[in-house]
């Protein structure tokens, strides 16, 4: 597969991934956060001047495809190793951001020995509903301690928008696919097996 310099994509199982490869040398392959979200914010200029780097541009954001069935930490971290093998590279670094964390946890976890290095930062090793809810603590005790700060108050607002959003976008997935979704175990923090994985 392409690493030269500048923007690729592929076809893995239908769904069109994209990334930017830039700089030289041994590969890290970068996941920001999201999904959905801008996925050039955590461009990395000092180690382009070492590395290969290969900024995904993961399923839902940018120029790549949504994923069937929705979008979920297992099946990031499959067409994650998928565009990992297709670039041909060995035992590469795999940096995670937010949600990319999940997906590089996951992905070490599954196939052991096959990245050479990990940094998942600002995530957690779990993403069930206690991150959720204790986010949701976090956000609204912050809104309490800034009341007269219009971010402050924005920031908690577009909080509660967003969970009602994925509320709603649950209740209208179908069964099969809301049974498909992956969980954590609250007492070990690994996903669930006992539901399928999606596609």
């Amino acid at each position: 597969m392409n690493l030269e310099p500048g923007p690729h994509a592929v076809d893995i199982d239908g769904v069109t991934q994209a990334y930017e490869a830039s700089g030289q040398g041994p590969v890290t392959v970068v996941h920001s956060g999201g999904p959905g979200i801008d996925s050039g914010y955590p461009r990395m200029p000092l180690l382009e001047q070492h590395m290969t780097m290969v900024y995904w541009t993961r399923s839902g954001t940018g120029r790549s495809d949504f994923l069937p069935g929705g979008d979920y930490s297992i099946a990031y971290a499959r067409f994650a190793r998928e565009l990992i093998a297709r670039l041909g590279a060995t035992r590469p670094c795999f940096i995670g951001h937010s949600h990319g964390g999940f997906v590089g946890l996951e992905l070490a976890a599954e196939n052991p020995g096959l990245l050479g290095g990990l940094i998942a930062y600002s995530t957690a090793a779990q993403a069930g509903p206690e991150l959720r809810a204790e986010g949701g603590r976090q956000m609204a005790a912050f809104v309490r301690r800034y009341p007269n700060e219009p971010k402050a108050v924005r920031a908690g607002q577009v909080w509660r928008s967003l969970r009602a959003s994925r509320r709603r976008a649950r209740r209208s997935m179908p069964d099969s696919s809301r049974a498909s979704c992956p969980r954590t175990s609250p007492t070990t923090g690994r996903w669930s097996r006992s539901s399928a994985r999606s596609p």
